[in-house]
């Protein structure tokens, strides 16, 4: 047991240290090629989202960019989406309206399918109707991460909404922890997903990779990360972490809740690309194990065990602080060390998701 606790607390040390901490030593300055003059289509994918569309889609039509168009798929929605989706798009001719009259399959795969053939520009900035950018630059921030012609897909941040309780706390924290992930692969040049709520790619490169979709249709979710796994490469990746690019969404405020989301998230990691399954398999295994032989090590080798200890918790209070203040959400720093603990409980109670069937419905 203290060997595994020095194999797991090593491998934690070195993937805090320098796969997580590299971000911290990066500065995001550089300037695009293509600021305002790529048009971008603009694509929310809903399903009896009547409210969120009323409250959000107004501030994406005010966004200040040159030339964009707002394309809403109604995903055979029976509540008020229609009324309202015509209300607006009278008042604004930047808006198009896709309408799928029957749900044939789960998830939002097929009306984004059809939102991107609909789709007049080649660069396509998706987004959910729940979500509400940061300002009037979300479509500009995004667009000025293209740093050259190679560029083909950026990723953006998706923070939850802040709330006074504990589960609103631990769902910001698992959400920076998650983007932790796979914005540092993207910065180390091996991209894996992304998330669908503010994701930047190429129409062009969506057909080339499109069976990412259609192949899997029967899947409730996997719109957005099992199509970056297929698509996205060591070249044709960016990532943009400027707070203007962040789309704010509303977070679930029950455990039940936010369980079968969680469990429907993780039950496309199956069909991650072998490397990607591997990489993320360390970091899962060396965190449980950390914690996991950290007893019988303080037991058997306590000096050992007490320095390898504070050495994994300055590496991660500093890399997660960094981290924190990019992506605005310093006011779960106190609450990081117990985070962290529960994490390893968390990957026990998703673990069966990863064997499970998926739901077959979606919002």
């Amino acid at each position: 047991m203290l060997l595994f606790f020095l194999i797991s607390s090593t491998l934690q040390i070195l993937l805090w240290a320098v796969f997580f901490g590299r971000f911290a030593l990066l500065q995001n300055n550089s300037k695009s090629i293509f600021l305002e003059k790529q048009p971008v289509s603009v694509i929310i994918c809903s399903r009896n989202e009547a409210a969120n569309l009323r409250k959000n889609l107004p501030k994406i039509l005010n966004q200040v960019y040159f030339e964009f168009e707002l394309i809403v798929v109604d995903d055979a929605s029976d509540d008020e989406t229609s009324i309202i989706l015509k209300e607006l798009s009278a008042k604004n001719q930047q808006l198009s309206i896709v309408k799928l009259q029957k749900k044939e399959q789960p998830g939002k795969k097929t009306a984004l399918i059809k939102g991107i053939e609909a789709a007049k520009y080649n660069w396509l900035l998706l987004c959910d109707a729940d979500c509400e950018p940061a300002g009037k630059d979300w479509i500009s921030t995004m667009m000025s991460t293209v740093k050259s012609d190679k560029t083909e897909i950026v990723l953006g941040y998706g923070p939850y909404k802040k709330y006074p309780t504990l589960i609103n706390s631990w769902i910001r924290f698992e959400t920076v922890y998650t983007a932790m992930q796979y914005l540092s692969a993207a910065i180390w040049k091996i991209p894996y997903m992304g998330v669908g709520r503010n994701l930047l790619y190429k129409k062009s490169i969506f057909e080339r990779h499109k069976n990412a979709l259609t192949d899997n249709l029967d899947l409730a979710s996997g719109d957005d990360d099992l199509f970056i796994n297929a698509a996205a490469n060591s070249e044709n990746t960016e990532v943009c972490v400027n707070p203007k690019s962040f789309v704010f969404s509303e977070p679930k405020h029950s455990i039940l809740a936010l369980y079968l989301q969680k469990q429907r998230h993780y039950s496309v990691g199956t069909k991650y690309k072998t490397p990607n399954k591997i990489v993320l398999g360390i970091i899962s295994l060396s965190h449980f194990s950390f914690w996991l032989f950290l007893i019988p090590a303080l037991l058997t080798a306590p000096k050992i065990a007490i320095s390898l200890f504070f050495v994994r918790v300055v590496i991660l209070l500093f890399v997660f602080f960094k981290w924190s203040n990019v992506l605005n959400e310093q006011n779960i720093i106190l609450k990081i060390l117990l985070f962290d603990f529960c994490l390893p409980l968390y990957y026990m109670i998703f673990a069966p998701s990863l064997f499970l069937k998926q739901r077959k419905t979606w919002k």
